[in-house]
C-alpha cells in the first residue's frame, strides 16, 4: 500500500520513466492467440478442400443409386387413386344424374296434366254459364237479381276449384323439386366425402411409398459405405503419395498444398512485421512445436527471415 510521502514520491517520480512507461509501442505486441487461430483456420481450409475432393472421388467411382422422387411417388400415389375414386364419382354422378332426369320428366308430366286440368275445368265453366244463361232466358230471369246472383256463384265455384287445382299441383311440384334438391345434396356431400376420403387415403399411400424408397436407399447406401470409405481413404492416400515423392525431389510443396502453405508463411511473416527481436524469439521458442507443424518445409526458412 502507497500511503503519504510515498505517493508523493512516486508522483514526481523521474519524467523520463514516467514517459518509458506510458509510451510502449503497442503494434510490437504479438497478439498470440489471435496469431496461432488464424493460422489454424488456414490450415484447416487445406484440409476442408482435401476432404471435399475425397468426398468428390468417392462419389464419382461409385455407382449412383436411381431413386424415385418425392413428387415421382405422389403421382404414382395419385394415379393409383384417381382410378378407384374417379370410377365412385362416375357411378354417384350417373345415379344423380339419372335420378333427377326422372324426377324433371315428371314435374313436365305435371305441367302438362295442370294445363289439360285446367282447360277441362274451364270447358264445364263454359258449359255451365251456357246452360245457365239458357234457362235463365227461359224463364225470363235473364236480367234478374236471380241470374246475376246464380252467375256469381258459378264465377266464385270456378275460381275456388281452379286455385284447388293449382295447389294441388303446387304441392306435387314443390315434392318433386325436394326431391331434386335432396339428390343434388346427396351428390355433393358424396362428392366431399370422396375428397376427404382421397385425401387421407393419400397421403398414407405416401407415406408408404416413401417408407419403402426410403428402406431402399438405406439399403443401397449400407451396401456401399464401405466401398466408398476405400475410395476416399485412397485419394488420400495416394495424394499424400504424390505430395511426398515431389517434396523428397524437390524440398518443396505443390497444388492446393502449395498455395496454402504459402499463405501461412506470408501471414506469419507479416505478422511478424515490426516486432522486436526478443518479442519474434519468444513466440518462435514457446510455439516452435506448433510452428514447425504449420509451416513444415518453409518453418527454417520463416525463422530465418523473422529473426
Amino acid at each position: 500500500m502507497i500511503i503519504g510521502n510515498q505517493r508523493q514520491k512516486l508522483n514526481d517520480a523521474d519524467p523520463v520513466i514516467k514517459a518509458n512507461v506510458l509510451t510502449v509501442d503497442a503494434s510490437s505486441v504479438i497478439h498470440e492467440d489471435d496469431v496461432m487461430g488464424k493460422l489454424r483456420d488456414i490450415s484447416r481450409k487445406y484440409n476442408d478442400d482435401l476432404e471435399s475432393r475425397a468426398n468428390s472421388y468417392a462419389d464419382s467411382v461409385l455407382k449412383e443409386g436411381s431413386f424415385a422422387t418425392d413428387e415421382d411417388l405422389l403421382g404414382e400415389a395419385k394415379k393409383s387413386l384417381d382410378a378407384v375414386y374417379g370410377e365412385k364419382r362416375s357411378k354417384i354422378a350417373a345415379k344423380t344424374e339419372s335420378g333427377v332426369a326422372d324426377l324433371n320428366e315428371t314435374l313436365q308430366e305435371y305441367r302438362g296434366e295442370r294445363a289439360q286440368t285446367q282447360s277441362k275445368l274451364k270447358d264445364r265453366y263454359e258449359n255451365a254459364w251456357d246452360d245457365h244463361l239458357e234457362d235463365m232466358a227461359k224463364k225470363g230471369l235473364s236480367h234478374s237479381s236471380v241470374s246475376a246472383l246464380s252467375g256469381e256463384a258459378l264465377q266464385s265455384a270456378y275460381r275456388d276449384a281452379s286455385r284447388e287445382l293449382d295447389d294441388e299441383y303446387d304441392r306435387k311440384v314443390k315434392s318433386v323439386e325436394g326431391k331434386i334438391e335432396k339428390l343434388n345434396a346427396a351428390y355433393r356431400d358424396a362428392l366431399n366425402g370422396y375428397e376427404i376420403s382421397y385425401a387421407i387415403e393419400l397421403e398414407d399411400k405416401l407415406n408408404k411409398l416413401k417408407s419403402k424408397r426410403d428402406q431402399m436407399v438405406k439399403a443401397y447406401e449400407k451396401e456401399n459405405r464401405s466401398e466408398r470409405k476405400q475410395a476416399h481413404d485412397s485419394y488420400l492416400i495416394e495424394e499424400a503419395s504424390r505430395n511426398a515423392d515431389y517434396e523428397d525431389r524437390t524440398g518443396d510443396y505443390m497444388g492446393e498444398k502449395k498455395e496454402n502453405y504459402s499463405e501461412r508463411y506470408n501471414y506469419l511473416v507479416g505478422e511478424m512485421e515490426g516486432k522486436s527481436k526478443s518479442r519474434v524469439a519468444s513466440f518462435l521458442e514457446k510455439h516452435e512445436k506448433e510452428l514447425r507443424q504449420y509451416l513444415g518445409l518453409y518453418y527454417d526458412k520463416f525463422v530465418e527471415e523473422v529473426s
